[in-house]
């Protein structure tokens, strides 16, 4: 037999892996005649394999390897055993539930950890390398029970692809035919991880993979095509590593004359090695025991440490020692030796029972001298005689002085003593007390619940939490018709179930109940109350009321008033009926679930006829209709037009507006415009009739008067109500110019938004607006747009910059402004700048741009370049953007210069001249540093 050998390899980190890959599980084979030849042969291979010595471990969990596969017999001796399918908590997996005499159980491999310690590991994390294929399906954290086994198997379905270790090149499962019958050479590798500490197991005997063959049809090397038997037993790979004891138990000290007796219990572990002995060690002070014991290879759990002072106390604590090492110390204990001992305590006394359903309930008094050393607790004596309490307690260590004695048959007299106990001894016991536990009337009913019917309330409840010891015989009903005066008289008696229908009630009235449990004692106390209110069943509602229907343009408006009734169940909503002729309607709605009391009806054809019902619904149904209503829809006057401004001219105000939200179903033909010199003192005639735009101009004014106006459109039905009011003043032509600055200002911090607001003088209607804006590190690409809050339209008159220096130099115009009243706003978006200048300014008597010229450059003196004018008397307005530590810019002879603006070394300087002559115009001065010029021409005629 070849003697197969096992390594172990250890690391401080654990390897949690995912699965990497999963081999296809092995499919049901065909089972062929070769019968017991070919059976014994694989029987004889399979414990060739099975010498396996099994490898050290650092986990405390003995590791094992098998393979389960019985499809070719019920049972097989080869089976791993144990295999505790039948507790949940000892597998991970699929269990094969009729083990060991299924035929069907999976063919699949299977590992074992067993724990031999005392106390549960946890944190078990076991993966399984086999080739290529890893297997990690059970879980990062286990646990493997103190003294228990954990088989871990496939985790899905029989034959599933997740755990069938035999399946490897070239010997996988191919439906039968021929397979090679050579070793693989994969050694399935096993690695147990245990909190971080991660060991690693060859399974070089090959048990999980089938020798490194498909077993299942190989015998000697060579391929049959009978179905054999594979399982193997469980063949031990890993050796469980012992660990030191837990620590000692239970430490006391009793102090004698000079000396302390001290006890204590065995470790709860012995830490797979057994304890040799025990060290003791003392101080003087609490934890302060030190690092030398007083006593080494104590071989028993008791010691006496002699020698001591009297009236000095001493601490204590203790550790096992087994082969591996020393434990950690016990609890600590102290005592103080005296010249006089202490003894066993007093006798408890005054001990009372008193009786309960199949219990007794002890109480008695401390003693009254505890003997010299603390009460420990107390030992309770029970007999069925008086006198004959047994010498052994039925219960031990009870801390206080109370005490149940439960599972106690009714009708029997018990009688009882106490003792205490202290570190010396036992008391003496105390008086005799006895009880007879006896039956008592039931615990209440609980979770009563009444539910309303036609003239009935139905009763449902639970059992009594407690039937008092006799057997619950049936349950009184109560009612009463306000809450708490359901009376003592029930009105059912000894109803068996936990359900009871109350009927022949009045309905529209609310009855209250209580419940009661009856035994052989007697009946509980009631139960929760309850209550309900019967009521009549449901029907449909009335028919909705006072239907009414009124026409307008493409539509009908439809209202009524809810039913009389609504049959008991409250209306959902209503149902709307529609036909072209008295009593025709449809008998499908044209709008269903109507949640008011109204509906317009739309997209109707004017001048036909409607007639139209409503009916209402609730839960149960649809009401009967109401009575009919109709109206036929109709084209309406339109409604009044929107928008109307009036910006003044000379001897000229012009008019514009916006078409009616609604024609009334009747095209608009035209406007009339109605004009007034006070405010509300429109003429009732027109000043013009029948204007068939949206703009008119009212001409042959008064310049200096103010004139009000308002709109009216007309369709096939009339004229429809008024716009709002409107007005402007005429005033007689400017002379071009400059008028003044509107605002400025300068920003330090990035931003991409700036806004200047309009100061006390207002912008005059008619003129124009300039704006000039400088941006210091800013996008030289992203658009720079102007808005105001009246809504005129401002054009960029020219946009320049001095290239990578990332500053730019923009100037945009609105020409022939609506006004601008005092506080309205402008408002410049751009790319983000660093710093900000803006001016803006108002110039009269200009009609539109006539152009522009833009240069950039360093140096004493700056120039924007010229411009060609096209007319006579241009208003020229320059802007020169310049960058200089200490010159500041000045404009050449023939300009007026404007405020300038300075932020730091940065100038934004604007300037204006009318030219006299048609002809190139350049805007230049003196400055120094980086600058970029700009020339903006306004024509005026």
């Amino acid at each position: 037999m070849r003697l197969a050998r096992f390594y172990r390899r250890s690391t401080g980190t654990a390897r949690l892996g995912r699965p990497t890959d999963a081999p296809c599980g092995r499919r049901w084979r065909l089972r062929g005649g070769l019968g017991a030849v070919l059976a014994a042969a694989a029987l004889a291979l399979q414990w060739a394999l099975a010498g396996l010595v099994p490898a050290l471990a650092a986990t405390p969990l003995n590791v094992f390897v098998g393979y389960m596969d019985t499809h070719s017999a019920a049972s097989s001796s080869k089976q791993p055993k144990p295999w505790p399918y039948t507790d949940p908590t000892s597998y991970v997996g699929s269990p094969c539930p009729s083990y060991p005499t299924s035929t069907t159980c999976w063919d699949a491999a299977a590992l074992r950890l067993d724990n031999p310690g005392s106390v549960d590991v946890t944190g078990v994390h076991v993966v399984v390398a086999i080739g290529s294929k890893t297997y990690n399906l059970w879980g990062a954290s286990m646990t493997v029970k103190a003294g228990g086994t954990l088989v871990l198997t496939e985790t899905g379905a029989q034959n599933s692809t997740n755990f069938d270790g035999s399946d490897f090149s070239p010997n996988s499962y191919n439906g039968g035919n021929t397979a090679s019958c050579v070793n693989s050479g994969a050694v399935p590798d096993v690695r147990v991880t245990v909190g971080t500490t991660t060991t690693s197991y060859l399974d070089s005997g090959q048990v999980l993979n089938g020798a490194g063959v498909d077993s299942g049809h190989c015998v000697n090397g060579t391929f049959v095509s009978g179905r054999i038997d594979e399982s193997h037993p469980w063949a031990q790979i890993g050796v469980a590593a012992s660990n030191t004891p837990s620590a000692p138990q239970s430490l006391a000290a009793v102090a004698g004359d000079a000396s302390v007796n001290l006890s204590w219990r065995a470790p709860a572990s012995d830490g797979g090695s057994a304890v040799t002995g025990y060290n003791v060690y003392r101080g003087t002070t609490p934890g302060g025991e030190g690092t030398s014991p007083v006593a080494t290879n104590v071989s028993t759990t008791t010691f006496t440490d002699a020698g001591r002072v009297n009236g000095t106390t001493y601490y204590y604590t203790v550790s096992a020692v087994n082969a591996v090492g020393v434990s950690a110390r016990s609890n600590e204990a102290s005592a103080t030796p005296q010249t006089t001992q202490p003894t066993a305590p007093g006798a408890p006394t005054g001990l009372s029972a008193t009786a309960g359903n199949a219990s007794v309930a002890l109480a008695w008094t401390a003693p009254a001298s505890n003997g010299g050393s603390a009460l420990t607790g107390y030992a309770v004596y029970r007999g069925s005689t008086p006198g004959g309490e047994s010498p052994t307690p039925i219960a031990t260590n009870v801390t206080g002085t109370r005490f149940t004695d439960t599972g106690e048959v009714n009708g029997t007299a018990y009688y009882y003593k106490v003792a205490a106990t202290n570190a010396v001894g036992t008391s003496p016991q105390s008086n005799e007390a006895s009880a007879t536990p006896r039956a008592t009337a039931p615990s209440a009913p609980g979770g009563l619940i009444a539910s309303a019917g036609d003239r009935t309330v139905a009763l449902s409840w639970q059992m009594p939490t407690s039937d008092g010891g006799s057997g619950i015989t049936g349950y009184n009903v109560y009612r009463g018709t306000s809450a708490g005066a359901e009376g003592s008289a029930p009105i059912a008696s000894n109803v068996a179930i936990t359900t009871f229908t109350d009927s022949g009630l009045v309905d529209g009235t609310t009855y209250f109940y209580r419940v009661a449990a009856v035994n052989a004692v007697g009946a509980s106390a009631l139960s929760g109350e309850a209550s309900a209110t019967p009521q009549a069943a449901a029907t449909v509602p009335s028919a909705p009321q006072s239907l009414a229907a009124v026409g307008s343009n493409t539509t009908v408006a439809l209202t009524w008033s809810r039913p009389a009734s609504d049959g008991g169940s409250a209306v959902t909503g209503y149902s709307v009926y529609r036909g072209t002729s008295a009593g025709a309607e449809a008998a499908t709605p044209i709008a269903a679930n109507v949640a008011g009391t109204s509906f317009t009806d739309t997209g109707l054809v004017n001048g036909t006829t409607y007639f139209y019902r409503v009916a209402a619904v609730n839960a149960v149904g649809t009401s009967t209709p109401s009575i009919e209503a109709s109206a036929r829809p109709q084209a309406t006057l339109p409604t009044a037009p929107t928008g109307l401004v009036a910006s003044g001219g000379n001897t000229t105000v012009g008019l514009a507006w916006s078409a009616p939200a609604s024609d009334g179903g009747s095209a608009v033909t035209g406007y009339a415009v109605y004009r007034g010199t006070s405010a509300g003192g429109e003429a009732a005639t027109p000043v013009a009739a029948n204007v068939a735009a949206t703009s008119f101009t009212d001409t042959g004014l008064v310049n200096g008067t103010t004139y009000f106006y308002r709109v009216a459109a007309v369709n096939g039905v009339g004229t429809s109500a008024p716009s709002t009011e409107v007005s402007a003043t005429p005033q007689a032509p400017v002379a071009a110019g400059y008028v003044g600055r509107i605002g400025s200002l300068t920003a330090s911090t990035a931003r991409t938004t700036s806004t200047v607001t309009v100061g006390p003088a207002g912008v005059q209607a008619g003129h124009t607006v300039v704006v000039s804006v400088l941006l210091s590190t800013t996008s030289l690409t992203a658009a720079v747009s102007v808005k105001d809050t009246v809504g005129n339209a401002y054009v960029v008159g020219r946009d320049g910059n001095d290239g990578s220096a990332g500053d730019r130099v923009v100037t945009a115009v609105a020409v022939g402004v609506r006004a601008m009243p005092a506080g309205a706003t402008v408002t410049v978006t751009y790319g983000s700048a660093a710093e900000t200048h803006l001016a803006v300014d108002e110039l009269a008597g200009v009609t539109s741009v006539d152009g522009s010229a833009f240069a950039t450059g360093t140096g004493a003196t700056f120039s924007s370049g010229s411009a060609t004018t096209t007319a006579p008397n241009d208003v020229l307005f320059g802007v020169a953007g310049l960058e200089s530590s200490g010159t500041a810019p000045a404009w050449a002879t023939g300009w007026t210069a404007l405020p300038r603006l300075s932020l730091s070394t940065d100038h934004l300087a604007t300037a204006y001249r009318v030219a006299s002559t048609s002809g190139p115009y350049a805007a230049s001065g003196s400055g120094g540093g980086q600058w970029m010029a700009t020339l903006v021409a306004l024509r005026t005629s």
